[in-house]
């Protein structure tokens, strides 16, 4: 019982100090875009190792860290530390108070810390690190040994563009050998005539280490105070022999792997095109026109005979949105059911739209469960608001329960679409599938030839692909799945379209009178249209005409506060469904013990 009550007490201590320290301590965003390490090698074993780290910072940050991990009896000597930034190079100079441009020291023994303070906002930077390591060669009987993960895996991002360059003090060194662990690929490249090895790779994962293991010989560390008197040499090249015949063999698995999954692939590809071309051979014949896309769509000033969410997803081929939703309570406020009322806040200082929704028909609730839930689960059964809505999206219950009446009221509406007979389903259903099995096809082709790493077959991918597009274009014009009638409906329908669009071009009054414009106010809702539509009523008619023939629309439409109605209910209504969203000379693997793995740093 006392352990428990001591581990809670022990628990809380820790999260009181993470809260006090998350200011000094919170993780910034960044990338590191190019790590850049010249070791070079000293005759008596030691390292002077100078690193250019360039960090990319998408945000505030109060500086960086680095870390070196040290092995048995190793040390860090002669530490500078040297900012460059916008092409100007300055150093950082130590101290313990924190101040801009400072660096702080921490040795523990097994690792030495550096902690600058460099505050930068969404800039790019690079630090640079410089120091000796003492011991970092061993001089053994017959070969001297360098086994050190440079660059370590105490790195919580990823490296990108990484370059290590290994300069022995002597050249040429011909008996120099070279051999990197890693997870990533890249190359090592030994350079004898200079003593030299170049590491490359193009990003490393993170809290992976890179690791180099060198043989050369003892000459080259002739005043290395490190030395063992067993021989080491042969030992070393059985090891890291047997590591690469394992990792070339890893590599042979992995192409022939990569071999068979694209060449299937690519076979797939082409049994999907025989199948396209087989179903556009038996194809239903079909030779009814196509409707007028919109822009080519004829003014139409007649008001249709279904309602604006139905005509948003016969126009739309989909499920009506949340702006459908919005025109049916304008439809709803038309047929005097409810009533939708502006109510403006001021919430610091600026103006937050809202409104209040009234029933004034009960007999609307059975009609429809979205109807239910908005005025008896957002509100108190009489109303509701819309700041109550974007909170009932904090409650999952209730935005499930949202989520699941809007569902069944969208389906409703396409339904009514459907019912319209303005489509041959089997038809469109065949246009369909030869749609999307041709896009599948040519994905699995050009991917298939791109994996197999075969230009001639990328080649014939391509080709093909753009054949399969243009006989897929041709088939469709020729299959048009549009019944007579529905080519007249769908004419019509993105005619009246068009001229909602398009109504500061004409006089409004010619039209009709405003009770005509009172029916076609939720079709603008629907199609995102009305704020046009309202400016162009305001152009057209009087005040006095407004006030008193636009009676129900007028005060929250046209002598508003500049809000949509449509957008803001819609945007609201989307808010309250939130919650229910789901939310090469290649590197071989193994390691070989070398020091440095606790190795790493990143930004605060």
């Amino acid at each position: 019982m006392k352990k428990h009550w001591f581990g809670i007490i022990l628990g809380l201590c820790w999260g009181l100090l993470l809260i006090f320290s998350s200011n000094a301590q919170a993780d910034s965003s960044y990338e590191i875009t190019a790590y850049q390490v010249q070791t070079n090698i000293q005759s008596d074993g030691s390292a002077i190792l100078t690193q250019r780290i360039h960090y990319d910072f998408d945000d505030a940050a109060h500086g960086v860290y680095y870390q070196q991990a040290l092995g048995k009896h190793q040390q860090v000597k002669d530490i500078s530390v040297a900012i460059e930034q916008n092409g100007k190079l300055s150093q950082v100079t130590p101290s313990t108070d924190g101040a801009q441009d400072t660096y702080q020291q921490t040795n523990t023994g097994q690792n030495v810390k550096l902690k600058v303070f460099h505050a930068v906002d969404s800039q790019t930077v690079t630090f640079i690190y410089r120091y000796r390591i003492t011991n970092v060669i061993t001089n053994w009987q017959d070969t001297a040994e360098m086994n050190w993960k440079i660059i370590g895996s105490g790195w919580d991002v990823p490296l990108k563009n990484i370059k290590i360059t290994i300069q022995l003090p002597q050249s040429p060194v011909k008996q120099l050998q070279a051999w990197t662990h890693a997870s990533t690929n890249g190359y090592t490249k030994v350079q004898r005539q200079q003593g030299r090895v170049i590491i490359t790779a193009k990003n490393n994962p993170e809290n992976s280490f890179i690791e180099s293991h060198l043989l050369f010989p003892t000459s080259v560390t002739s005043a290395n105070l490190l030395t063992k008197s067993a021989k080491r040499k042969q030992t070393v090249q059985n090891q890291e022999a047997a590591w690469a015949k394992r990792a070339n063999q890893q590599r042979k698995q992995r192409q022939l792997v990569q071999t068979i999954v694209f060449g299937v692939l690519f076979g797939l590809g082409w049994t999907i095109i025989l199948i396209v071309l087989w179903l556009m051979k038996k194809a239903k014949s079909r030779h009814q026109a196509w409707p007028r896309s919109t822009r080519q769509a004829v003014h139409s000033f007649e008001v249709p005979d279904l309602s604006a969410p139905v005509v948003q997803s016969l126009l739309s081929n989909r499920l009506p949105d949340s702006k459908a939703l919005s025109a049916a309570l304008v439809e709803l406020a038309a047929q005097r059911k409810l009533a939708i009322e502006e109510q403006t806040e001021k919430i610091k200082f600026e103006q937050k739209p809202n409104y209040r929704i009234t029933l004034l028909d009960s007999t609307l609730l059975k009609t429809a469960d979205i109807w239910y839930q908005l005025f008896n689960t957002v509100g108190n059964g009489k109303s509701f608001t819309l700041q109550q809505l974007k909170q009932a999206g904090k409650s999952p219950m209730t935005s499930k329960r949202l989520q699941a009446a809007f569902k069944k009221w969208q389906k409703a509406q396409q339904k009514v679409a459907i019912e319209q007979n303005s489509v041959d389903q089997p038809i469109k259903h065949q246009n369909t599938w030869v749609t999307i099995l041709t896009g599948t096809a040519i994905i699995l082709l050009l991917g298939g030839s791109f994996g197999l790493s075969a230009k001639p077959l990328l080649r014939i991918a391509g080709g093909c692909s753009l054949l399969m597009i243009f006989l897929v274009i041709f088939f469709l014009k020729k299959h048009s799945p549009y019944t007579a009638e529905g080519v007249d409906l769908i004419n019509q329908l993105r005619g009246f379209k068009k001229m909602l669009a398009d109504i500061g071009r004409f006089n409004l009054k010619e039209v009709g009178e405003l009770v005509l414009w009172e029916k076609i106010m939720p079709y603008a809702v629907a199609f995102g249209l009305a704020p046009k539509v309202a400016a162009a009523l305001k152009a057209n008619f009087d005040t006095e005409e407004l006030e008193n023939n636009f009676i129900i629309y007028y005060p929250f439409f046209i002598n508003g506060k500049d809000f949509d109605f449509g957008e803001v209910f819609a945007n609201s209504f989307s808010t309250s469904l939130a919650s229910t969203s789901g939310s090469s000379g290649g590197f071989s693997g193994g390691n070989s013990g070398g020091f440095g793995g606790g190795s790493g740093g990143g930004a605060f």
